[in-house]
């Protein structure tokens, strides 16, 4: 079970409201640490390592603010990610056909952070944002290679399909997470598209070979 841990909760630095510049000082010295390519990123998160601390997390927004608090983010150069997805649009009685991006989770920003008491005081203060998925032990990280797995299949872009074909090689050993081979030894043949691939699961001494989705595999 998770719960929304409520970010005013967090101990005040100050008693008085903090303006803009201020916050994204403030979110500025809890993440000090330089941005790293999605590659690398991708070739340590296929080594079963995290990136000094940092974890990506997801922060919920007051309705319709979640651009507004990416704005902050951006300002404050703290790592975050607004998944959104491109749709034709057309006006009534109209021909011509626009391309409108929407929000894929109206509401949620992911946040790639240091969990640490300055960073969620910080964002405590930032205009429009509410909480931090959590659970009964503290704010809930997420791993790199599921958020890399869904930017992948949200935006196509090139580099995050690279990166995470990169986080599977043939001959790795994995674990399936979920559907019928789940708890079955496993072993990647091959990365098949962008969120498929082909393995090798062992039912009972014999070697079966199947596809499934790559968000179902982990090592």
């Amino acid at each position: 079970m998770t719960r929304s841990k409520q970010l005013n909760e967090a101990r005040p630095i100050s008693p008085e409201q903090l303006s803009e510049a201020e916050i994204a000082a403030l979110l500025m010295r809890a993440n000090r640490e330089a941005s790293v390519s999605r590659r690398a990123q991708a070739m340590l998160a296929g080594a079963g390592e995290e990136m000094s601390g940092r974890r990506w997390y997801v922060l919920r927004t007051v309705p319709r603010f979640d651009k507004a608090v990416e704005k902050t983010l951006r300002e404050a150069k703290v790592e975050h990610w607004l998944p959104t997805e491109k749709r034709p649009w057309r006006r009534p009685n109209s021909k011509k056909i626009w391309i409108q991006e929407r929000s894929v989770m109206p509401g949620y920003v992911f946040i790639r952070v240091l969990s640490c008491a300055l960073m969620w005081a910080g964002l405590a203060r930032v205009r429009g944002a509410l909480s931090v998925i959590s659970g009964a032990h503290g704010p809930l990280p997420i791993r790199d290679e599921n958020v890399l797995k869904l930017k992948a299949m949200l935006e196509n872009d090139k580099e995050d399909i690279e990166a995470v074909k990169g986080l599977y090689r043939s001959g790795d050993r994995v674990h399936i997470d979920h559907g019928p081979f789940a708890t079955f030894p496993a072993v990647v043949d091959d990365v098949v598209g962008i969120d498929m691939a082909r393995i090798l699961v062992t039912i009972f001494g014999r070697e079966v070979r199947t596809t499934i989705p790559l968000a179902d595999l982990s090592k």
